[in-house]
């Protein structure tokens, strides 16, 4: 995620693309959702999900938890991770069930 934020920075869309992909590819068979809520970048999701639908139900899932003021059109800054459960950026995943310890 983060080399996906960083591409992106530097005015290289399609390698941003490219990373964010990756970074999706990997965090979408457990549901690890700490890379994209601990450095948001939700405009960068947005734009990807306008060229590509491969994530779009992950995407989504990782915008609904950001706070309101870091989504896309939101009236905060994006440079603190999220507050989530009242830890920073630690989210179960929301598709599993609770298994009996």
């Amino acid at each position: 995620m983060l080399e996906a934020t960083a591409r992106d920075a530097l005015g290289d869309p399609a390698a941003a693309g490219r990373a964010l992909e990756r970074a999706l590819d990997l965090a979408e068979p457990d549901g690890t959702l700490s890379a994209f809520l601990i450095h948001p970048a939700p405009a960068l999701l947005e734009r990807y999900t306008r060229h590509s639908t491969k994530h779009a139900a992950l995407i989504s899932e990782i915008l609904d938890l950001l706070p309101r003021d870091q989504r896309p059109g939101g009236s905060g800054g994006a440079g603190s991770p999220p507050r989530i459960g009242g830890s920073w950026g630690v989210v179960p995943p929301a598709n599993r069930a609770a298994q009996p310890g």
